[in-house]
């Protein structure tokens, strides 16, 4: 239940296991939010090794959308 979350919450939805790091994810919500412009940065999703860019961009009317783009391979190089 995400009413109990109150206002600004991060809600990431998925299994544990294919969600990126939940923590660091919704700092970068958090940092977009407050600076009002688009953050970005790797998180890493427990327990598969996989790294995600991830960005968060404020949305106009409020909140922000995130985008999670598998970078594993691209790193690997």
């Amino acid at each position: 239940d995400d009413t109990s979350r109150g206002a600004g919450a991060v809600v990431l939805v998925g299994d544990a296991d294919d969600v990126p790091d939940a923590d660091a994810a919704a700092t970068l919500v958090r940092r977009a939010l407050r600076r009002g412009a688009a953050a970005r940065g790797l998180v890493r999703m427990a327990g598969r090794g996989r790294i995600f860019d991830v960005v968060a961009s404020p949305h106009p009317s409020g909140g922000a959308v995130v985008t999670f783009d598998d970078v594993t391979e691209q790193l690997a190089l």
